[in-house]
């Protein structure tokens, strides 16, 4: 029998340390602080009026527009090569939805993922052997 690994994508796979706080600072949040990590700066954008409503813009920006700044996660490739020599079928999972909260652009988060995990070399790679079909969002 087959060990099958479902891997999340956010914040196991993608490492969003210090864009959370990059993006805030683009789109002009006016915060105390802009700490890097991601539940840092969750925490410092909830004290303020409509705390969720740009939390959530936020992530939408962050996952969309500016995945492409993040980074995975160091040991990532490293777990899934021993994975593939032990012959275990690795599959990633998400609950993205389709669209960010309040995206303008309409930008697809499931694509951006994708195209993220293509770019990094993820998926569609010789070197993990991940296929696109191994991926699911649910949501």
């Amino acid at each position: 029998m087959t060990l099958k690994i479902g891997i999340d994508f956010d914040n196991t796979i993608v490492n969003y340390d210090g864009l959370f706080s990059k993006v805030a600072k683009k789109l002009k949040l006016d915060l105390n602080s802009y700490p890097s990590k991601k539940e840092l700066i969750k925490k410092e954008i909830f004290k303020k009026k409509n705390g969720l409503k740009i939390w959530q813009r936020l992530q939408g920006k962050v996952y969309g527009e500016f995945i492409s700044h993040a980074k995975i996660f160091d040991g990532l490739k490293k777990f899934i090569i021993h994975s593939n020599l032990k012959n275990y079928k690795i599959f990633i999972i998400s609950h993205k939805t389709y669209f960010g909260h309040y995206d303008e652009k309409k930008i697809s988060l499931r694509k951006a993922a994708l195209n993220f995990l293509n770019s990094k070399k993820i998926i569609n790679s010789d070197i993990t052997g991940i296929k696109k079909k191994n991926i699911f969002f649910f949501y």
